[in-house]
């Protein structure tokens, strides 16, 4: 188990110090605020509506459950239960950490912005990534970006945004495919 934790604090390093750019110290915090982000859901979120109707409704409230259960995992359970300080909280890191925004008095294990970017990246790759390939590359991409992103600005581990990952790719997949079956369910009724 230490060499895991000593693997997740080189790398932590690798991100967080050796990355370091002012194009990243510019971009990366912008990119990780939910002020960046959240119109860019609304805007899909509105999309969906108008081009799908009914089922764009049933699409965003599968989404939002979603969401629901990757903040609840990630926020709800593990980071209580784990209790793992974030690297700018930890005082034997402190001076070290290249820390760009607050830290927050909250836990690092694991992290909600990679869970719930990837648990929606995922549900519209399911939803969408038969009909539309690019929309998996996409939102894969911009989930990693967003979870890459919290390494970079000090407040995750490496380990944190992998497991809230794979929570997120978990959920995804489960309630993409749950939606997929309730809106082919809406379509023979029709």
């Amino acid at each position: 188990m230490q060499k895991l934790i000593e693997l997740d604090h080189r790398i932590f390093f690798f991100i967080n110090g050796k990355m370091q750019n002012h194009f990243f110290d510019l971009v990366l915090p912008v990119v990780r605020n939910p002020k960046t982000w959240i119109p860019l859901y609304v805007a899909l979120f509105i999309f969906l509506i108008w081009k799908f109707g009914k089922q764009g409704w049933l699409m965003i409230l599968f989404a939002v459950i979603n969401v629901g259960i990757t903040d609840q995992l990630s926020a709800g359970i593990l980071k209580p239960l784990v209790h793992r300080l974030r690297p700018c909280n930890n005082p034997a890191l402190l001076m070290k950490v290249h820390s760009l925004i607050d830290c927050g008095a909250g836990y690092s294990m694991c992290s909600s912005h990679a869970a719930n970017h990837f648990g929606l990246a995922i549900f519209f790759s399911v939803i969408f990534g038969k009909q539309y390939p690019w929309i998996i590359y996409a939102s894969v991409a911009w989930a990693g970006v967003i979870s890459l992103s919290q390494v970079y600005v000090g407040v995750h581990y490496p380990a944190d945004i992998t497991i809230g990952a794979l929570i997120g790719i978990a959920s995804g997949y489960g309630m993409g495919k749950l939606c997929l079956r309730f809106i082919n369910k809406q379509n023979t009724a029709e």
